[in-house]
């Protein structure tokens, strides 16, 4: 829609700007709550490197939905073009962050419980701003509609005419914020109970976000996600997720 802001004859990438300004708040708030637990030098080193394994994890998920996603439509596993036209996605960034995350914990002798319930208050707070960065970008764009809620929007990439779309990425950033408010009163919550090292609040994190992701992925208009007759890759992750997590939240309820 607006890929590029123009400043001092230079054009700066939306998506970008909006990604590195969510990137700071988020390193701001997530020194602030380490230092408030004195735990400021033992971890921040595993949540900046931690990084590397976000950018591969979007890129391997956004490989493997774009080449399911053609062999579904024409039976054949392009293996070179799905690399090559692939973009990153939300879920492999997700989970090859806290995989490497977890990794570098094991490796130090970490405990990953003691900042499991922080990384879950930050992660949704960086997603906030990656998804106004798509909104402005033309990319994870949803479906033509009529409806009161769609606004004007013209997908770049393809550079379609003007028409009247769902703005999900909007929606999905109001989500994320709330889910981040939420995270952050149980964080409070649980430190006043002195029950920082309770890993529920990433669990539910996670639970709750993968039902408002499979019910949005309806209203998603972009292709490139991948998608087998009426489900989308996304939505069979959301699947998942939804069914390891409430089988571990129940099973947590029965041995306490």
């Amino acid at each position: 829609m607006y890929p590029k802001i123009h400043i001092f004859d230079s054009d700066i990438p939306t998506y970008s700007t909006c990604a590195i300004v969510g990137f700071t708040v988020s390193i701001l708030l997530l020194n602030y709550l380490l230092l408030e637990r004195l735990i400021l030098r033992k971890y921040i080193g595993a949540y900046l490197i931690s990084s590397v394994g976000l950018l591969i994890g979007a890129k391997c998920f956004g490989f493997l939905s774009k080449l399911l996603g053609i062999y579904a439509f024409t039976g054949l596993w392009e293996w070179k073009e799905s690399f090559l036209t692939s973009g990153i996605v939300y879920y492999g960034g997700l989970f090859g962050y806290l995989g490497m995350l977890k990794i570098l914990c094991c490796f130090k002798g970490r405990n990953f419980n003691e900042i499991s319930n922080i990384t879950a208050i930050i992660i949704p707070l960086f997603h906030v701003f990656g998804r106004i960065g798509c909104f402005f970008a033309g990319c994870c764009y949803g479906t033509q509609s009529n409806s009161w809620i769609a606004i004007p929007y013209r997908v770049i990439s393809q550079d379609e005419q003007w028409v009247n779309r769902i703005p999900i990425q909007l929606m999905e950033s109001a989500i994320e914020l709330f889910l981040f408010m939420l995270c952050y009163y149980w964080y409070r919550e649980k430190r006043k109970k002195e029950q920082e090292y309770d890993s529920r609040i990433l669990s539910y994190y996670l639970l709750l976000y993968s039902m408002w992701r499979f019910i949005i992925e309806f209203w998603r208009g972009d292709e490139v996600r991948g998608v087998f007759g009426w489900i989308s890759f996304s939505q069979i992750i959301s699947i998942l997720i939804f069914i390891i997590y409430i089988k571990n939240i129940f099973s947590k309820w029965r041995k306490s």
